[in-house]
């Protein structure tokens, strides 16, 4: 794995499909995006639907929203996880292990 480039798509949809639209022109062999939520997600695929490349690019990201989980089912983002904060370096083990 090679990483191309880091861009910042502002954490929203609206910010990252132009973002990515842009990388899919300088960086036309892109074949993974990792976005930092699900929004800047939902904002490369709508991109690389628009581009015909969906197929060709594995995107993932976190948050595990609604619209994450929903856009997997769709089959359109790889995957989605959802983190808790309030436990990230907590001394508790979660009921779920």
């Amino acid at each position: 794995m090679q990483i191309l480039a880091i861009r910042d798509g502002k954490g929203t949809a609206e910010g990252s499909r132009p973002t990515m639209e842009e990388l899919l022109r300088e960086r036309p062999e892109v074949s993974a995006v990792f976005a930092v939520n699900d929004p800047s997600a939902l904002g490369a695929i709508a991109a690389l639907e628009t581009a015909g490349r969906l197929n060709q690019v594995a995107v993932v990201s976190v948050d595990g929203s609604v619209q994450g989980i929903a856009a997997v089912k769709a089959g359109k983002l790889r995957s989605t996880s959802v983190q808790f904060p309030r436990e990230i370096g907590s001394n508790r083990r979660p009921a779920s292990l």
